[in-house]
């Protein structure tokens, strides 16, 4: 189970919505019973239940373990979303392989013009998803940019940006900590795009075929590179 750091309080955590549906009346857990239940922040908690009520359920925390990220480096994935559920399918392999930051932004090609809270929401919750049947520990961030000129201003956060394009190198610098790999629209990024994000220290890195599933396996082939 995931609980958000708002819903710990000290030694009790609160839990509500799909979460309380599912240890409820999926699980049919009942007071006494023990749950385990991540913040995302790096921690689970093995918890027991002590109230539950009609809409949310009480457990008073028994012990809490820490966790490492797995991977040696931060990784981070820039995309424009998608038509249809590949991008639910991004959110969620990205999540499986230790993604910290997600950046939705929008470009010149991009086919979606605008990325809803309803869109943003349901990606959440596939993230969440994913973090449990990964048995990962961090639940990865969701930041929305309105265009590539938003994304660059982010860029002094990291140590690394990565560029997918066709005409970039097959081999990447390594050694570094925090790394952002950005990909574009189907269509690429047109010129003005590849200048601005050249100067901005972004290092063009060609996969093939440029598409934002194609980089989620060169993220699992050189995750621990750094």
């Amino acid at each position: 189970m995931d609980a958000p750091k708002e819903q710990i309080f000290g030694n009790k955590i609160v839990i509500q919505g799909d979460e309380f549906h599912h240890i409820k009346n999926v699980l049919r857990k009942r007071c006494g019973d023990i749950i385990f239940v991540t913040d995302g922040a790096g921690n689970r908690f093995k918890a027991k239940i002590i109230d539950i009520k009609t809409s949310a359920l009480t457990a008073y925390v028994l012990k809490t373990e820490r966790f490492k990220d797995k991977n040696s480096m931060e990784l981070s994935l820039a995309f424009v979303p998608l038509k249809g559920a590949r991008n639910n399918y991004i959110i969620e392999k990205g999540t499986e392989l230790g993604v910290r930051i997600f950046f939705l932004f929008l470009s010149k090609f991009s086919v979606i013009r605008e990325i809803s809270s309803q869109k943003l929401a349901r990606l959440r919750k596939i993230a969440g998803s994913a973090m449990l049947q990964s048995q990962r520990f961090y639940y990865p961030e969701f930041i929305v940019k309105q265009s590539l000129l938003e994304l660059v201003d982010e860029f002094e956060n990291f140590d690394l940006i990565l560029v997918a394009d066709i005409k970039g190198e097959a081999k990447i610098p390594v050694g570094r900590r925090r790394v952002l790999y950005i990909v574009g629209p189907e269509g690429g990024f047109d010129e003005n795009e590849l200048k601005m994000l050249t100067k901005h220290q972004g290092v063009l890195i060609s996969l093939g075929m440029n598409r934002p599933p194609t980089i989620l396996l060169f993220i699992d082939s050189n995750r621990n590179s750094g």
